[in-house]
């Protein structure tokens, strides 16, 4: 399944888990904490999502593979903005042209 490319595919997952697996066979939750719309005009289409992950350390900015029972595998570009005691919160942006042809 692509990964999907509207801000409305994650608004349905808001406060629900996506699973990170590491290399050593766990997986640690990110939740999904919030979309941020940005512009949505003619030409192009660009949201955020801020997920919040229980991380030992902060994990660097990179493609992740999350999974989600409804949205199946996800390879995202994650980067960490904020670090808590109890986690650390990255976003991925979507900075999409839309079609001339719509």
């Amino acid at each position: 399944m692509p990964t999907p490319t509207t801000p409305e595919s994650y608004e349905a997952c808001l406060n629900e888990v996506f699973s990170l697996p590491l290399t050593d066979g766990t997986t640690i939750p990110f939740t999904l904490t919030q979309v941020k719309r940005h512009r949505d005009n003619a030409v192009q289409l660009c949201f955020s999502l801020l997920f919040f992950g229980k991380t030992p350390g902060v994990f660097p900015q990179q493609i992740y593979r999350l999974s989600h029972p409804r949205l199946g595998e996800l390879d995202l570009f994650l980067v960490p903005i904020q670090q808590k005691a109890e986690g650390v919160f990255y976003e991925a942006v979507f900075n999409l042209l839309k079609d001339e042809a719509q």
